[in-house]
């Protein structure tokens, strides 16, 4: 079981997505005689080596009830290029296996359904990665594994009947497959918990999750089992590839990176330096993602590291992303003259805040006074906000919005967008006076770069705020229930806000609380 990476393009010219006003659906057909599905449960490091941790394989029957967290369960990332991000799915099911009959033999696929509200679908000329879990048989370069549908879900909008296709196309492998290291046949293979993430020096002490922070050394334990024979093995012949989740956030570019051996056993102050090389799992003419590290290991260190005594490597100056992701385990294969690969999910997770600016946060106002239909002095106003998700979260999210003091909260849910999309979100709602929390169903995934509205009722303060005043500032905090990370912004500044379509005239980082007038005499 490994990820497989899904990347396509939509058509510049197709003005089907812009004129849909009705739901619209991403349909994946997947050839299942040649990827086994699986969920997207994070891979545990016994996966490999004795079945224990795997994700569960899709079942023989087809969904019996669509929902958000079924898209949760089903991809493990949705990326896109545009400013919008991947849209937030209202639904997604699977089907059944189906068998097709032709004169020339039969075709076994099953297919995975997104569903989007209306609105709120796929764009013109963007560029979408999926990244889901599969068990790969026999492949070869270029076949094809899937069909892709994009279309309308019903008859509302263009759509003179359900199911109306803007595009059609195929997917096809970009290698072909080999066959894995053999416990039985004693072939050497990352040994059960034989992957580690170190802290950052070793001064540190084991933290539970490694930040990736600027000038963070990434600092990893390596052991095999069978390791016996990779002592005969000649220099460039054994290869570690290091993948780094998650993989739509990671693009460390071409120039190679700088990697060496730590020596702690033989007290040395020269350890080797390692070949280090980027790669991309899916090489696009347009926009190749470089989330992969290529590692030449030495075969006589290798073969002589134990579970106690392991080889330790680390890997400096790292690109790291842009956005943030709470922590999360990364993943490495180790081949043998490129073959025999093994594949193992790391002891240890990583984690990183966001950049300054990735999660944005600002209200929308379409009301006369642009403060909300209920303004005053302590009355209760409705609030709406738009969310850019500046970090990977899930499967047990949760969105808090904090306000400033005196300001008091007494509901969340699903807000509608510019564009009049509503927000369909299955939330729980918490309040604790000046927090709103929304704390989303299990398995439902927030993705990096993704857009989404909220409606929050706020017991406004009983005197009046400015909005420019310092003191009036809300945050926005993203965290996953059962991690102690907690990643908090401040909502986009006004002149932020001004940035964006409709200008300060619909949007704001902040929003004021006025007096009534009183005494007014006309």
């Amino acid at each position: 079981i490994a990820p497989c990476v899904l990347s396509f393009h939509t058509e510049p010219q197709r003005s089907a997505y812009a004129a849909a006003t009705g739901r619209t659906r991403l349909v994946l057909r997947i050839a299942t005689d040649s990827l086994a599905l699986h969920f997207s449960d994070e891979f545990g490091p016994a996966c490999q080596t004795r079945g224990a941790g795997c994700p569960d394989e899709l079942p023989e029957l087809a969904a019996s009830e669509a929902g958000q967290a079924l898209c949760g369960r089903l991809f493990v990332e949705l990326w896109a290029d545009n400013s919008e991000g991947f849209p937030f799915p209202s639904s997604c099911f699977f089907g059944g296996p189906v068998v097709d009959q032709y004169t020339w033999g039969e075709k076994r696929y099953r297919e995975l359904f997104i569903d989007f509200s209306p609105m709120n679908g796929l764009t013109a000329n963007s560029r979408y990665v999926i990244v889901l879990h599969a068990k790969a048989q026999l492949i070869r370069a270029g076949q094809q594994l899937l069909d892709l549908y994009t279309m309308c879900a019903d008859q509302e909008g263009i759509c003179q009947r359900p199911y109306t296709v803007f595009e059609r196309s195929v997917a096809t492998a970009t290698n072909s497959s080999i066959a894995g290291a053999s416990a039985s046949a004693g072939e050497p293979r990352l040994a059960e918990g034989g992957f580690r993430i170190l802290p950052a020096s070793i001064e540190d002490d084991d933290a539970d999750a490694l930040e990736l922070t600027p000038g963070t050394k990434l600092r990893l334990s390596i052991f095999a089992d069978d390791a016996q024979r990779l002592d005969a093995v000649g220099s460039g012949g054994i290869t570690l590839r290091l993948f780094l989740w998650p993989l739509t956030q990671w693009s460390i570019g071409t120039a190679p990176c700088s990697a060496a051996l730590e020596c702690p056993r033989q007290n040395r102050s020269d350890c080797p330096q390692l070949l280090c090389i980027p790669e991309a799992i899916v090489e696009d003419r347009l926009a190749s993602r470089y989330n992969v590290l290529l590692l030449e290991l030495p075969g006589a260190e290798l073969a002589n590291a134990t579970a106690k005594d392991p080889l330790i490597l680390s890997v400096d100056s790292l690109v790291l992303p842009a956005g943030g992701f709470l922590p999360r385990r990364l993943s490495a294969e180790l081949a043998i003259d490129g073959v025999l690969p093994s594949y193992a999910a790391s002891v240890g997770t990583v984690w990183r805040h966001p950049n300054d600016g990735e999660t944005a946060c600002s209200f929308f106002f379409l009301d006369r006074s642009g403060n909300g239909p209920r303004p005053f002095v302590g009355q209760v106003n409705l609030l709406t906000l738009k969310l850019r998700v500046g970090a990977a979260l899930g499967p047990r999210a949760v969105v808090k919005f904090l306000a400033p003091s005196g300001f008091g909260c007494s509901g969340i849910r699903g807000g509608k967008s510019s564009r009049g999309a509503a927000w369909s979100l299955t939330l729980d709602p918490g309040r604790t006076g000046a927090v709103c929390s929304g704390r989303l169903e299990d398995a439902i995934r927030l993705h990096y770069g993704q857009v989404l509205y909220f409606e929050i009722d706020v017991q406004n303060p009983r005197s009046p705020v400015r909005r420019g005043a310092a003191e009036n500032t809300w945050m926005v905090e993203l965290s996953n229930r059962g991690d102690t990370q907690r990643l908090r912004s401040n909502f986009s500044s006004n002149t932020q806000a001004a940035l964006l379509p409709g200008g300060s005239g619909l949007w704001s980082g902040s929003t004021s609380v006025l007096q009534v007038l009183a005494g007014a005499v006309l």
